[in-house]
């Protein structure tokens, strides 16, 4: 979709693409897709926020899992990404870190938190990720004793 312009759809609140000089609204389709828009809005917003000082949203997002469209079920611990579905995901946190690297040179308190469960060695390269604890092997944000089963 280089080149393409993107648009805000008032109606649905969402982004939405389409090409140069036209109306037709491109179908994006697929939920990489999706995701990659819904990042672009959630961080523009916070760019707008921030440029018009506005001081009735609070200077943080949090993010879930923004790798759902490529890393789906964790049922396997080990599971190996496909090459494209990891550069995709690394393309993903290069976008939020490099934004957390501009909100800090405008020496803004922005912060980002974002859940994820992916391999922490995916994430190794970017400056500005920090993993805080590993939910992984039992160790879980919700322990399991404190799950309800049924509720009726």
């Amino acid at each position: 979709y280089q080149g393409y312009q993107p648009y805000f759809k008032y109606k649905e609140k969402a982004l939405s693409l389409r090409k140069p000089k036209s109306t037709f609204e491109e179908n994006v389709g697929s939920s990489s897709n999706q995701m990659f828009l819904h990042l672009f809005f959630m961080l523009s917003i916070h760019e707008v926020i921030k440029n018009n000082n506005s001081s009735f949203v609070a200077p943080y997002l949090i993010i879930d899992q923004p790798s759902r469209p490529y890393y789906g079920d964790e049922s396997d611990d080990e599971k190996k990404l496909d090459s494209s579905d990891e550069a995709k995901i690394k393309k993903a946190f290069k976008l939020l870190d490099d934004f957390i690297s501009r909100q800090i040179d405008l020496n803004s308190n922005f912060q980002m938190i974002v859940l994820e469960h992916v391999p922490k060695k995916i994430l190794s390269e970017y400056k500005h990720v920090n993993i805080v604890e590993e939910f992984r092997h039992g160790n879980a944000l919700v322990r399991e004793e404190n799950i309800i089963e049924d509720i009726e």
